[in-house]
Formats: C-alpha cells, structure tokens, sequence
C-alpha cells in the first residue's frame, strides 16, 4: 500500500459513556490535578495511563496492574464497542475554531523521514512511554500530524460530516468532539488521495512517535503487525491553531543586564509581537527586539529559537531547555497572570512570546534545525478515550 496513512483496527468509545471515560488534555494539568481526576472519576482513561509523576505513592508495576485492570473492566462491561478496521473522521469544535481530521494508521518507520518531526524529545518522557508500550500494549490518543491541504480530501471529509456522527460529545472545557466511522466504499478513495501528500508534519506527540518507532524495533516489527504502526490524525494545516508556551526561568536577571546586553526598554505588561518577547522580573517588564540568525537556513525562525540563542543560553546559561531544572513552560491558555504571579511569588524571570507560524513549523523541520521544547502548542488537543487499538507484539 503506498503513502503514509493506513486503515487502523480499533475499538470506538460508546457514546453513552464518551463523557466520562474522555480525560482533558494531558498538557492542560499539573501531575496532581491529573491524580484528582483519576482518583475521582474510576472511568476516566488517565486510569489506563497516567505518568508516574501523577501517581508518586505507586511503582511503575503498580501503574501497569492498575491500567490492565482498567482497561480488563471497562471492556467487559462495553465502554469500548467492539473491534472495527478502517478509518475515522474526527472533528474539534470550541466557539471560535473548528479542525477536522482523518484518523487512521502510519507505519512506525514513517518517522522521521515522511512524517516529520519538529521538536526534539526528552529522554525520561520518551523511555516511560516506550515501557508503558511494553505493557499494556494499546494506544488511545492519536498523534497530531499537519498535511498540505488538498480539495478533494476536504471535499471527502465534509461529505462524511454530513450524517450524523457516531459519537459527539461537549468535554469539560465546552468543546464538543465528534466521530464519524468512514464508510467502507470511502476508504479506498480516501486512502488514494491520502497517498498523493508525500509526506506530513508531526504537531503533537512527538515523544509517542519516538517511543512507536523503539517498540516496534523492540519486536522486529513491520507494519504488518500492531506493534509497527502508531494511531494518528491528519489535519490540513490550514485548520490548524497554534499558541506559544512561555518561559520561566529560576534565576536573577538585573535590568542592568537586560538593557546593555540585549538592548531591552521598560514597556508595560502586554503580549508580544512577532519578534519580541517580554522579560518579566520582580523590577517590572521590558520588552526585548529578538536578533533573529540571518544565515540562510535560518531566515524563518521562531522567536522560541531566538530567545534561547540570543537570551536564555548567553545571559542565563541555559544549555539545554530540555534538561535544565531550573526552566518551566507555561502554555498560552493560562494567560498573563500566570507569568506575571509565578515571578511574583517564586522569582526569576519569565518570558512571553508570540505564537510561531505553520511555515516556520515546516521550514524547521524540512531543515532539520534544531528546535527547544515545547516552542509550538497546537490547540485544540485530540483526546485519550475515544479509540483502544491494539500494538501488542504479535500479528
């Protein structure tokens, strides 16, 4: 079969029970915040995985018995419907934005050549997941990827959104999310138009394609068997929304330091441009004309790669943002507040940005540049809970 996107097999979340077992963003909560609404809620899906920092009393072979016995319970009393092959429409809806994608399989060894990554991983996030893969083998939360827009794939999907759904559901936040099984005379059609976009852009799950692509290795696996595939969505990039993620760094920056070094003014608190980024500290806010490289694989640079080169690594030597225990990111979502009161009560210096752009995503990453964790956050977020397909070892 030729392309990237294949038919996956899968169970589909009823729809009577979708509000419950269907968690918020993972990225949206603290560790604790994510252990209350496990604890709370013995449907949600964060009991079939919730990382080990959500859960500090338990040991990982804890976890594991704690998601089998989950997922053993919830099968047997049909939360999840039975088993179906083929592919999905998936649509995200909140009262500004609307994205829809197809849902599907992709080859594990797709990545990084035909679906390309942006972000690098971190290591511990990248070797939790791949053992929790070893485990219980199934994967929920498909892995966001960016296509070039093509007419006759939007054609295709808005012809399909035209029945009723198979499953809708308005989560806690008031997104409402929709599923729609594709009709089998469909799929060859959609696979076929699928097959003429030579490749995609992963926008979200960058540590679940580098864990798939390890646990498929582990079993010498193709993607003729579970274990070699990974469960993905594709949305046109022209649907897609991203936000920034802010800094916060545990350290002193001076005004003195701000302004002779990188030539920062005093400017009221306020949300950046497209090229600056506004310093936070507890002697006020300056706003900062980010010097952005002008070689030329660079001429399109996100104003999170400026930042680090020209700020975070000269002035308060911060190496590696993955690892540096001193930083913290703060999504978009959270607000100004955030920013200004984590400084206030803890400290340090926080820096706001602008959101990067869909052409500065791809030119990164058809260049292979080097990119800081957590510099794009695309909104809305797919969710664990509405698919349980298998990627156990086995054919």
């Amino acid at each position: 079969m030729s392309g990237w996107l294949r038919p996956v097999q899968t169970r589909l979340v009823s729809p009577e029970y979708a509000w419950r077992v269907v968690p918020p963003a993972y990225d949206f909560l603290t560790p604790y915040e994510r252990y209350r609404w496990a604890s709370e809620n013995p449907d949600s899906f964060f009991n079939a995985f919730t990382p080990a920092d959500s859960w500090p009393n338990k040991s990982f072979r804890q976890l594991v018995s704690q998601a089998a016995g989950y997922l053993d319970r919830q099968l047997r009393k049909g939360v999840f419907g039975p088993p179906l092959e083929g592919l999905f429409v998936y649509r995200i809806a909140d009262s500004v934005h609307q994205q829809t994608g197809v849902v599907g399989d992709a080859p594990a060894a797709s990545a990084p050549q035909t679906l390309v990554p942006h972000e690098t991983t971190r290591s511990d996030r990248e070797e939790e997941l791949y053992k929790y893969m070893g485990e219980v083998p199934y994967s929920s939360n498909p892995m966001g990827l960016g296509y070039p827009p093509r007419t006759e794939i939007d054609g295709m999907v808005e012809e399909i959104c035209r029945s009723v759904p198979d499953v809708s559901v308005t989560l806690e936040n008031g997104d409402l999310h929709q599923i729609w099984v594709v009709p089998q005379d469909i799929v060859p059609g959609l696979l076929d138009e699928f097959s003429k976009v030579p490749k995609a852009y992963i926008v979200d799950g960058h540590h679940r394609a580098a864990a798939s692509l390890r646990h498929a290795s582990r079993y010498g696996a193709d993607e003729a068997h579970p274990a070699g595939r990974m469960l993905v969505v594709a949305f046109p990039t022209d649907q897609l929304r991203i936000h920034p993620y802010h800094r916060w760094v545990k350290a002193e920056l001076s005004a003195e330091r701000l302004e002779e070094d990188v030539g920062a003014v005093r400017a009221p608190v306020r949300l950046p441009a497209k090229g600056e980024a506004m310093a936070i500290t507890s002697q006020g806010c300056w706003s900062i004309r980010l010097s952005h490289c002008e070689s030329s694989h660079c001429q399109d640079e996100m104003d999170a790669v400026a930042l680090h080169r020209t700020v975070l690594e000269p002035l308060l030597g911060v190496a590696d943002e993955r690892t540096d225990p001193r930083m913290d990111f703060i999504p978009d979502h959270e607000g100004i507040k955030t920013v200004v009161d984590r400084v206030a009560e803890h400290g340090g210096v926080g820096f706001m940005l602008s959101p990067a752009t869909m052409n500065q995503v791809i030119h990164a990453a058809d260049n292979r540049l080097p990119i800081p964790p957590k510099a794009t956050f695309f909104v809305p977020k797919t969710r664990s809970g509405f698919f349980l397909s298998p990627r156990h070892g086995g054919s």
